[in-house]
């Protein structure tokens, strides 16, 4: 269904379209006592294999081509920026499960970092929500932003 959605209104991702539908239809598929074993299943086991098949995008060739010195800068920039952000939300006094979805939506890839979060520690549905929605809109004014940002400075070099 995400599919067909993206498909029409391209715009959106599939992904945002899924975690809508999710939003949407959860409550009327929890509600269901006949629904329960494939909710458990789709939450649990489905989710955890389509956020590896995800990962496995990522060949071991790419890996190696970074070398060791390109996968100790990516491991201690992911893990720099999760303790950042957990550390800013125990400033902000916001809530820990979300603080660590947030965290990791920011430091690892989005949408999918934080359903693989949630999976984990089992969020309440609304604080995965708000993780989703503050990771997109925080990385579309950054994709809109830093460009224009950058080469602002770059004249002011010259």
């Amino acid at each position: 269904m995400a599919f067909l959605l993206a498909g029409l209104a391209p715009v959106v991702s599939a992904l945002i379209w899924a975690f809508a539908l999710r939003a949407l239809l959860a409550p009327a598929a929890r509600g269901a006592p006949a629904t329960r074993p494939g909710v458990i299943v789709a939450s649990r086991r489905l989710l955890r294999a389509g956020i590896a098949l995800l990962g496995l995008r990522i060949s071991f060739g790419d890996i190696g081509a970074l070398g060791i010195g390109g996968v100790i800068v990516a491991t201690g920039t992911v893990t720099i920026a999760m303790l950042a952000t957990v550390g800013c939300g125990r400033l902000l006094k916001v809530e820990r499960d979300l603080s660590l979805l947030i965290a990791a939506g920011t430091s690892i890839c989005g949408a999918s970092a934080i359903a693989a979060m949630d999976a984990t520690i089992g969020a309440r549905q609304e604080d995965v929500c708000y993780a989703v929605a503050t990771v997109t809109i925080f990385g579309s004014v950054a994709m809109a932003g830093i460009p224009r940002w950058a080469s602002t400075c770059s004249r002011w070099r010259r």
